[in-house]
């Protein structure tokens, strides 16, 4: 009799394993793909989002202030915008406009290299000439 118990608590314990995996793959079909960070710029201001790539939109928050926004089509690069912000993000320059006002920017641009000067010392030839001596 304990064996039959046993037995019956093992496959039912197998069922509700494999009932629970077939509901997460369903589960994981129908979950937003989301992607969370915080980018800062040259003078140390932090822009954290969330961006919902499945649904197309995005939240951004600024100096406290959250900011949603929907993502425009564009041949290349990003685009969110609403009534009031427009965040863009083009091989790697990024830009969050409110208005026509610039409130945060990030370029992907290296730093400059200070410019080397070449050292301008002639070494005598060994077929020179010595100078002449007084």
């Amino acid at each position: 009799m304990k064996k039959m118990v046993f037995m019956a608590a093992i496959v039912a314990s197998l069922g509700l394993m494999m009932a629970s995996c077939n509901k997460g793959k369903e589960k994981s079909a129908q979950e937003d793909e989301i992607v969370t960070g915080v980018i800062t710029n040259a003078e140390g201001v932090s822009l954290h989002y969330m961006i919902n790539n499945t649904q197309g939109i995005a939240a951004f928050v600024l100096n406290g202030d959250t900011i949603k926004m929907k993502q425009e089509p564009m041949a290349s690069g990003i685009m969110y915008r609403n009534d009031e912000y427009t965040y863009t993000e083009w091989q790697g320059n990024i830009t969050l406009l409110k208005g026509e006002i610039v409130v945060f920017e990030k370029t992907n641009q290296a730093p400059e290299e200070p410019e080397q000067i070449p050292e301008e010392t002639e070494q005598p030839s060994e077929d020179a000439p010595a100078e002449p001596t007084e």
